[in-house]
């Protein structure tokens, strides 16, 4: 297995973490269950967790490397846009429903990461996926 899947694995798993943390919230805290993103931040050691050896006579990336990370980020990029725009409108819709007139800014710093988390998740989705459709030529 590459480091790219590597980390993409981890980055999935600490993604069903916050997703099951937030959900063991909900009874406990209620609203205030959106706490359990916080786990998230655990994606951030995949630097420090998997590191390239550097091996002098090795390649560390190659052509076919390359275009899966383009493609991994596209997809990361591509769907981060939609649920950053779904929990904007989604919000409005929400609070317009209830009579509200206005969306409240402490909203703001919600979207914009719920837009990051989607974004770290789809690119590591897309990137087991590519990977795993490669695996037919010569990979374990």
């Amino acid at each position: 297995m590459v480091p790219e899947q590597k980390r993409a694995w981890f980055v999935l798993a600490v993604f069903a973490a916050m997703i099951v943390a937030v959900l063991a919230l909900i009874p406990v805290l209620g609203v205030h269950a959106w706490a359990g993103f916080s786990v998230f931040g655990f994606a951030g050691l995949t630097p420090v967790l998997f590191r390239k050896k550097r091996d002098a006579g090795e390649v560390q990336m190659d052509e076919r490397d390359r275009m899966i990370g383009q493609r991994a980020s596209f997809a990361g990029a591509m769907i981060s846009y939609m649920v950053f725009f779904l929990a904007c409108m989604g919000g409005w819709f929400a609070l317009k429903a209830q009579g509200r007139e206005t969306v409240p800014i402490e909203y703001l710093p919600f979207t914009v990461f719920c837009g990051g988390v989607a974004f770290a998740a789809a690119q590591a989705a897309a990137t087991v996926i590519l990977y795993g459709r490669g695996a037919r030529d010569g990979e374990d």
